[in-house]
């Protein structure tokens, strides 16, 4: 037969019930779950126990459990406070990076990965304080250990992809750069990279084909036009450059416009629109300025364009001077040179 219940054997289990009650107030995990779920069966055996032995021996199981509850949480709370400190190890790495010092996010992201050894943002902001600090061997480390932890991380595996570039590690970079384009189809920047490995190696057709991809993602990433109408040019399909070139021109605001329209004006020469060829040299020139590292490249490029059209447009004299320009841009010295001979002994 079941017990009779004391007053104080009800002031017990209304306590061991509010504690239990108690535990619902913060977060659980699995492991403190299935205890509470155990204590709370412990707890409605003690109301029906038949006799004060069973009733003793299911108190003990109460407090054993009680203990280990306790234990659990209080190692959650642990873990807890671990995780925030991870956490701002993390965005002071990511403050620093911002900042450009690279010494002192390379020092917070080493923090947080002793902090939290699985997360993949640590490893990932390490391995850019790395890469900034031109420690490429460890920053492809870094990025490696990042995709291991989540290999859905695209932009991790761009920034590989990127190390591996830097590392000389061609065929590396283009799995790194097709698993960044892979996870995330919508990034553009990876299928541009890797267009770039391949028209590097004149692999053209396959160029063609992630810079295609590229502007497919955004189809208003300049770069990508501008690189589809290069491989264009390469292939003396000039119409389908000039097609590719005009669609990158639409960003007027672009700080690289003057690329543009020297690509332009090549693929109107290569079309014989030597007029148009004419027009769009006068606006690279126009744009020049407001390159970067390419200016020198493209100022000789373009004075060069624009003297052959002016040739076959019978404007000699402009001819010459457009090449004689061209001839002090070292890149473009031998062939402006070799074309102002050519003119000269016509």
């Amino acid at each position: 037969m079941r017990i009779h219940t004391s007053p104080l054997r009800t002031t017990i289990l209304t306590i061991l019930t509010s504690f239990l009650l108690s535990l619902g107030v913060q977060a659980q995990t699995p492991a403190i779950d299935a205890k509470k779920a155990e204590l709370d069966k412990v707890v409605k055996e003690m109301g029906t126990a038949a006799n004060k032995d069973e009733y003793d021996k299911l108190l003990v199981r109460y407090n054993a459990l009680n203990s280990e509850i306790r234990t659990l949480m209080a190692n959650q709370g642990s873990a807890n406070d671990k995780d925030k400190a991870c956490k701002v190890s993390i965005n002071s790495a990511n403050e620093s990076l911002r900042n450009k010092d690279y010494t002192a996010a390379r020092t917070h992201a080493q923090k947080a990965i002793e902090l939290c050894p699985d997360n993949p943002k640590a490893f990932y902001a390490l391995g850019l304080a790395e890469s900034r600090l031109g420690e490429t061997g460890a920053s492809i480390s870094a990025f490696r250990k990042t995709t291991e932890l989540d290999p859905s991380y695209a932009r991790a595996w761009f920034s590989l992809g990127q190390a591996y570039v830097d590392a000389g590690k061609r065929s590396e970079a283009v799995a790194a750069f097709t698993r960044a384009g892979t996870e995330d189809s919508s990034y553009a920047k990876a299928w541009y990279e890797l267009g770039n490995l391949y028209y590097n190696t004149k692999e053209l057709e396959s160029a063609l084909e992630n810079y295609r991809k590229a502007t497919q993602a955004d189809d208003t990433y300049y770069l990508a036009w501008e690189g589809l109408g290069r491989t264009y040019i390469d292939l003396h399909r000039c119409q389908e450059a000039i097609g590719a070139l005009e669609n990158g021109l639409r960003d007027k605001g672009n700080k690289e416009i003057a690329a543009a329209w020297f690509y332009l004006a090549t693929a109107y020469n290569q079309c014989e629109q030597f007029e148009q060829a004419i027009s769009a040299s006068d606006q690279c020139l126009a744009n020049i300025d407001r390159l970067g590292a390419r200016k020198k490249f493209v100022r000789g490029g373009v004075h060069l364009e624009k003297g052959l059209a002016l040739e076959h447009k019978g404007d000699i004299a402009g001819a010459r001077s457009q090449l004689t320009l061209a001839a002090e841009e070292r890149d473009w010295r031998d062939r402006a040179n070799w074309e102002l001979d050519r003119i000269k002994n016509n």
